[in-house]
């Protein structure tokens, strides 16, 4: 055996017993961090009122709570077409969240709760709904003290899609006071000239209640939109169903703290039945699409761990995240 042979066959040998040890080796390595910087998640919806997302980004192996993450005292400013528009404010709204179950005795029914938990939602909000105008230009400006100044890209607002209904049976209520529309045709248009998601919602709708925006058990689906040609697309819906809603709150004056119950027949009362049918027609643009599709198909992205992540479609600058604004086509159908 020459002295190459024996070398080699030393290597190999060396190689077999390593990949047999199993036991774990302690590195000591500071993993890469950047610094803090911002998240935005700016998706806007025009003649809805603004609700942005705002947290910040985290070392690696740092514990934290999940209320640290978010940033509370940043100064948001949209302007349009380059000159201040609207400046967002922030908000926490506190949700009592009830489990509830139903005893059923023999000529009664009563409510009980066997769980009472407190959700808090962070979010920038505007004081009046938003109206963009088409063919406009609109950017997001986020400054938070100990952050880079965050800034969007130019965003334009295309009104671009059409929806035509055709036809449609009178809605009917069955004995779950559910409203149903048992057949309904439309005929969506759209002219686009980049890549296009329009996604077709029934939604809850009360002439006493207008601020319910409950979405319906049955939805229309998307229907993605060729950059060149656009979209002329039929649709055919059958048995759109649209259930009771609770109001906001109510269960809350219905349940007595003393004993632990809901006061008689009050929990029933805070169902409120349609009085209609709204149907919501939204357009996604490419960048939200992009930005969407590129974070689902990168499930372990680390938003602060590599300055710039390249996998994610962000289209701000100073930080991470998207800037997008979503046209709102609607149309009532009564009872």
């Amino acid at each position: 055996m020459t002295y190459r042979d024996k070398t080699l066959s030393l290597i190999i040998l060396l190689s077999l017993i390593i990949s047999c040890d199993n036991r774990e080796i302690a590195l000591e390595y500071d993993l890469p961090y950047e610094g803090a910087k911002l998240s935005l998640y700016a998706v806007l919806h025009t003649t809805e009122k603004a609700d942005v997302q705002l947290v910040r980004t985290l070392p690696i192996g740092v514990s934290t709570n999940e209320d640290e993450r978010w940033v509370k005292d940043a100064a948001i400013e949209i302007t349009e077409n380059g000159n201040p528009w609207v400046n967002l404010y922030y908000k926490a709204d506190t949700t009592f969240i009830y489990t509830i179950f139903t005893r059923f005795e023999m000529d009664s029914i009563s409510y009980d709760t066997t769980e009472t938990r407190i959700q808090i939602q962070h979010r920038y909000v505007s004081d009046e709904p938003l109206f963009f105008a088409p063919t406009a230009t609109y950017q997001i400006t986020v400054n938070a003290p100990g952050f880079p100044v965050l800034q969007s890209e130019p965003v334009v607002y295309e009104d671009i899609t059409t929806p035509v209904l055709l036809d449609y049976t009178p809605l009917i209520t069955n004995e779950y006071d559910e409203r149903i529309i048992p057949s309904i045709q439309w005929n969506v248009m759209c002219a686009a000239y980049s890549r296009k998601q329009i996604n077709l919602q029934y939604r809850f709708w009360s002439m006493a209640h207008p601020s319910i925006n409950a979405i319906g058990y049955f939805q229309g689906g998307s229907i993605d939109v060729d950059p060149v040609i656009g979209v002329n697309y039929p649709l055919n819906h059958y048995d759109v169903t649209i259930g009771s809603q609770l109001l906001s709150g109510c269960l809350d004056t219905c349940f007595d703290q003393t004993t632990g119950q809901f006061l008689p027949d009050c929990a029933e009362n805070c169902y409120v039945i349609a009085d209609g049918v709204k149907v919501t027609i939204l357009t996604y643009s490419q960048s939200l699409l992009d930005y969407q599709e590129s974070v689902s198909n990168n499930s372990e992205y680390l938003g602060g761990f590599f300055p710039p992540n390249p996998y994610i479609a962000h289209n701000v600058n100073g930080g991470y995240g998207i800037f997008s604004l979503v046209e709102v086509d609607t149309l009532l159908i009564q009872r």
